[in-house]
Parts: structure tokens; C-alpha cells; sequence
């Protein structure tokens, strides 16, 4: 008797997770279900309404609303360094604000090494914007000499010192964005 009690909330709970997402398109129709992937301009979404996958692009997609980590994030079509223009997701907002994005690396054969593959997949892109500028700073890049997150960030940073200093110290890093962009926008 307990499981018949369980699995229609267990259905109920499954189907509320599953059309969460919505895609608000450019002729007023709402798709919603569950965003699969972002490939720069290009959202995948399992539509409840359609019963499978459909592909949108920034010719139909006015904005996006995807739950990530139980919040509700707004997607809108932006231009960032090296991809272009992308669906771009605000994580944080302040005087410096966050977001994200994903885009698909194809894995295949590194030549560098013989009988060695590396991994392909959906990866998640993360960028920031300080109050009054333009264009957004690119957070991804980690080079393997020179320019290391590190050293950029704390560069990008330098207006808060003691941010600044956090970062070149290693104590914040890629992983820490989020705690990052607070510390700038409680900054004096």
C-alpha cells in the first residue's frame, strides 16, 4: 500500500521537474520543457508540447528560462569573446555580474600523443561584466604558460585590492565565481 502512495508523487515530482524550462519565442508562443543543450545560438529543449527534442535558434528564441541549482536563470542572446553570439545566462547580478553559457567541444584524436583521444561534450562557459562596460571578460581561457586565470582576473580585478590580491594568491579561483563576484560588489 505504501509503494501505490509513492509512485504517483514520484510521477508528479518527475513531470513538475521535467517542464520546468521555458523558451519564450519571438512570435509569443512559450515551449516548456527541459533545455538539453546550448551550442551557442542553438537551445535544444524535450518539449512536453512536441512529445521530443526540437532545435530553436536565435531566429526563434526571444529568451530563455532554465533552472540551474533549483534557480530560475534568464537566458538572452548576447556576444562574447572567441564564440560569438551565444544564449547567455545571468548567475549574479551587482556592480560585477556572472554568466554562463555552454558549448559543445567534439572530442577526437589528439595528434599530439599517439593512441590518445580526448573527451568531447556539453562544457560550461562563464563570463563576467562590471557596471558600465560594453563587452564581457572571458573567464575560461587558463594558459598554459602565460596568462593564467590568476594573474587575468586579478589584473581584471584590480580596483578592489584586497579581491585583487585573493585571487593572485590563488585563494579564489575558477571555481570560487560566484564568492568572487560577491567580494567585488561588497567591495569599498
Amino acid at each position: 500500500m505504501r509503494y501505490l502512495l509513492i509512485i504517483p508523487s514520484l510521477i508528479f515530482t518527475l513531470n513538475f521537474a521535467y517542464s520546468q524550462d521555458q523558451l519564450i519565442l519571438k512570435n509569443g508562443e512559450i515551449v516548456t520543457g527541459v533545455v538539453t543543450a546550448i551550442n551557442k545560438e542553438v537551445v535544444r529543449i524535450d518539449s512536453d508540447d512536441a512529445g521530443r527534442v526540437k532545435r530553436y535558434t536565435d531566429r526563434d528564441v526571444e529568451k530563455a528560462i532554465i533552472f540551474i541549482d533549483d534557480k530560475e536563470v534568464e537566458f538572452t542572446y548576447e556576444t562574447v569573446p572567441f564564440l560569438g553570439k551565444v544564449l547567455l545566462g545571468k548567475l549574479y547580478d551587482g556592480k560585477v555580474d556572472l554568466y554562463t553559457t555552454q558549448t559543445y567541444v567534439p572530442g577526437g584524436e589528439d595528434h599530439t600523443k599517439p593512441n590518445n583521444y580526448r573527451m568531447g561534450g556539453q562544457w560550461s562557459m562563464y563570463y563576467m561584466k562590471k557596471d558600465k562596460e560594453d563587452d564581457f571578460f572571458d573567464l575560461n581561457y587558463d594558459g598554459v604558460l602565460f596568462n593564467k586565470f590568476h594573474n587575468r582576473v586579478s589584473k581584471y580585478f584590480n580596483d578592489c585590492p584586497s579581491l585583487s590580491k585573493k585571487i593572485k594568491n590563488k585563494e579564489f579561483k575558477m571555481e570560487n565565481l560566484e564568492e568572487i563576484a560577491k567580494t567585488y560588489n561588497s567591495c569599498e
